[in-house]
Order: C-alpha cells, then structure tokens, then sequence
C-alpha cells in the first residue's frame, strides 16, 4: 500500500522541535491516526510518540530498509575483494561486477545472472555475502505478519558468518534490533513513504534548478503554482425554508420544479444548488509533467 498521490499543502523544513513538533501537534482529529511512515531518522520517531503516545503505529519505510541493507552488502564485498589480495585489474574482464551484485535476483536476465556467477568463480565468499542480501529482502517478499517476519528474521541473523568481513552485516543487525518494533509493524500496516521520498526528490530538483531558493519562496513553487493542484467541484444543496403563496400561478413554477427534481421538496420549498471548489493538494503527476517541459516558473 502507499499513501496517498499528493501533498495536502504541508511542506516542512527539515528540523524536530523547531518545525516537527508544533506541526503535529496542530494536526485536525489526531485520534483518527492510525498509521505513521517514517524513515529511521530518531526525531521522528520520538515527536511522534511525544504527541501520539506508544499506541500509534509506526512504520519504516522499508525501502530504507533495503538502502541499509545494501550499504552493508556492498561494504562487504569491499572487504571481501580486500581480503582475497587479487592482483590488481582482476575484475577487468568482468561485466559490470558492481552492478549486477547490487542488483536484485529477479531482474536480473540469464546473462547477468551468468556474469554473475563469473564474479563468485573468482572469489567464492562474495556470493555469501549476495545470498545474504537477497534471502533478506525475500522477507519482505514472502511473510505476511510479523510473527512469521522475525522467525525469518531470526533465522537470517543466525546465518551471517561471524568473520570480520562480514561485519557490516552486523552492523545492519544491530540498526534493524534498534527499530524492531517500527520495521516489522510494516507486516501488519504494509505502507510506504514512496510518495513522499518522490515529492521530495522532485523538489531538490526545482531547487537545483533554481540554483538554491528561500524556502517560502520553494514551497510556494511546489504547492501553489498554478495547474498543480488537484481541484474538484461539489455540489453543495440548500433548501430554503417554506413560502406563503398568495396564488395558483406562483405555485406551479415551484412543484414544476419539484417533479423534475429527486430531491423531495414540499410545497413552498425552493432548492439552491451551489458549487464549491475543494483543494485535494498537489498531484505528483502533474508536478512531473510540468518538470519535463520546464513550466515550473
């Protein structure tokens, strides 16, 4: 599941007591929260809690998850590659070694999955440290509550071998014991922050393109320029109140209008329908369209 498609016009400096805080705290109908996605920042997690309580749900995003996780298996492989002392240029005749062991199993064509297998011929232990990365990720991909996600989890831990090497693995342990509760509510609220991590990308990019705006002047770009915000009109119905006809003619126009409607109007009673304009915030479509043809002004 993602959150929602769009930006209700809240765009935040970076920051924890100075910005994070009073911003929840004015949150409209907070018990109605059920799901919080964060990434492993600590302040967020803390703010949230301060103005929560321990009861609300927070969940990491797991493609932070996975960026750890891939940070440890690639330092790995450095250290692996250190400790075989190949001679230098060893990995010359190699396609794309880096690459395609950062890579995911399942996108991966025949010949790279070949090419691969060259990359473990020449040092056997690196395909440890693939294996390692590849049956983590399958727990996101296979178990389905969290019990069955920490037996898993438990089992993989038990796994990493215990050589220096492989210390990042560690590492990558004790970051996931540290957030335990807040990674595995993902397998029982399976949300991501993908949109948000999207919308802020794009925004580093008006930025840069920019060559480095104010942030009001950033913010107004991003929620209020003209076309980005996703609108819809309701029709809103007021009845007015019953009249007193003084003749025939003037009652004709009003149960005419009456049959022809579906709404039920007694007689002396008139119906106004008016349109209101609702804001339903930015649409990040709409905001990548306008990016690849440089409208944003």
């Amino acid at each position: 599941a993602r959150i929602s498609n769009r930006i209700n016009n809240s765009l935040l400096k970076f920051g924890y007591t100075v910005h994070l805080l009073p911003f929840l705290q004015s949150l409209h109908e907070p018990k109605s929260l059920e799901v919080v996605t964060i990434d492993m920042w600590s302040g967020y997690r803390e703010a949230i809690y301060e103005v929560f309580g321990n009861d609300i749900n927070i969940v990491i995003d797991r493609f932070h998850v996975i960026k750890h996780l891939n940070d440890a298996a690639r330092k790995c492989k450095n250290n692996l590659q250190k400790q075989a002392g190949l001679p230098k240029g060893s990995f010359k005749q190699l396609k794309r070694p880096q690459h395609l062991f950062m890579s995911n199993l399942e996108d991966l064509s025949e010949d790279d999955k070949e090419h691969l297998a060259e990359l473990f011929a020449v040092i056997p232990d690196i395909k440890v440290a693939y294996t390692l990365k590849e049956s983590f990720r399958n727990i996101y991909n296979t178990c389905s509550s969290i019990y069955e996600a920490k037996k898993a989890y438990k089992k993989w831990c038990a796994s990493v071998p215990e050589e220096d090497a492989y210390k990042p693995f560690h590492t990558f342990i004790k970051t996931v014991n540290k957030w335990e509760r807040e990674i595995f509510n993902y397998f029982k609220h399976p949300y991501t922050n993908a949109f948000t991590e999207a919308f802020n990308g794009l925004t580093k990019k008006v930025n840069r393109q920019g060559n480095g705006y104010s942030f009001p002047v950033l913010r107004a770009k991003m929620l209020y320029t003209e076309g980005l915000q996703k609108e819809r009109k309701e029709k809103k119905i007021i009845k007015q109140k019953p009249v007193r006809f003084d003749n025939a003619s003037m009652m004709k126009y009003i149960t005419f209008d009456s049959l022809m409607n579906e709404q039920h109007l007694e007689y002396g009673e008139t119906m106004i329908v008016e349109e209101e304009k609702k804001i339903f915030g930015v649409d990040i479509c709409t905001l990548i369209t306008i990016l690849k043809h440089n409208e944003l002004l």
